[in-house]
Formats: C-alpha cells, sequence, structure tokens
C-alpha cells in the first residue's frame, strides 16, 4: 500500500505511543493480579485494555510494514496524485477547500489545518487524475456536492 512520508511518520508515532501505552496496561494487569480479591475487580477490564492496545500495535507494525512510502516532488505538476494537496472550490457554496489526498490508512481528520481525503472515499475517488480546471459531482451524505479543482500542488 502506497502511503506518503509525513503519513508514515504519524503511523509511526502512532505505535510508539500505543508501546508505551502497553507497558502502563501491562503493569495495571500486574497490580490488578497482585490485589486482593477485593480490590481487584478491574482484572478483566484491565486484561481487555491489554488486549486492545496489543491488537492496535500489531495493526500498525502491519500496516507499516506493508506501506511503500512515495517520494513527492516539489512544486505542481498536471494529475492529483497521493500525497498531493489541491485547492478545490465547492461549486454550489463557493467555498474553497485545501485538501491533500492521502491512502485510506493515513488519514486523520485535519493535519495542519488541511483536510486530508481518502483515495478510496467517493471524493477521493473522482480526485485522484483530475487536472486543474476539472469539475466533478459526487455525492457526499445526503447531497450532490460540485467541486472544480483550483490547483495541485505537491510538498516535498
Amino acid at each position: 500500500m502506497k502511503i506518503t512520508a509525513a503519513g508514515w511518520k504519524r503511523l509511526q508515532q502512532s505505535l510508539e505511543r500505543e508501546q508505551e501505552r502497553l507497558e502502563e496496561a501491562r503493569a495495571y494487569v500486574r497490580d490488578q493480579m497482585e490485589a486482593n480479591e477485593a480490590e481487584n475487580l478491574g482484572l478483566v477490564e484491565a486484561q481487555q485494555q491489554l488486549a486492545a492496545v496489543e491488537e492496535r500495535i500489531e495493526e500498525l507494525r502491519s500496516v507499516l510494514d506493508a506501506a511503500q512510502v512515495i517520494s513527492v516532488e516539489g512544486g505542481q505538476h498536471d494529475c492529483v496524485e497521493l500525497g498531493d494537496y489541491v485547492l478545490l472550490k465547492d461549486l454550489q457554496s463557493g467555498r474553497e477547500l485545501r485538501a491533500q489526498l492521502v491512502s485510506p490508512v493515513e488519514v486523520a481528520p485535519t493535519t495542519q489545518g488541511v483536510v486530508q481525503i481518502s483515495s478510496d472515499s467517493p471524493v477521493g475517488r473522482k480526485l485522484e487524475g483530475a487536472k486543474a480546471g476539472d469539475s466533478f459531482e459526487v455525492t457526499v451524505g445526503r447531497r450532490q456536492a460540485q467541486y472544480q479543482v483550483h490547483s495541485i500542488e505537491t510538498k516535498a
């Protein structure tokens, strides 16, 4: 799976945070196991939390192991590609939106004020391969949205 360098870095940082949480969760389970019966009412919950953290770590490792970090050249080019930043105009409201096209595993709601759009989302599928000046229509929730690509840029 292709992923941007910034997305890989964010996922790596998430893995590091989860590994710290893993140590905390293990310590909590140990504490619950050592407590007497009246005090260890939280043992089952602590074990469930530990299992959830271990599962998240495995998921992150799997994604990072399979990731192919794409190299992004700075400047402008013709077609929207993974990792590109675009300026979209909503043709119905006139509102402009700065967004980045990213892989599904690296989507965050906003990163440094830029909305991230998954390449698997309806907007992302229409956006990938589009050129500056292209317009497209897509169903977003209950409405039909119309967007125009104003500009495409990469950020090295």
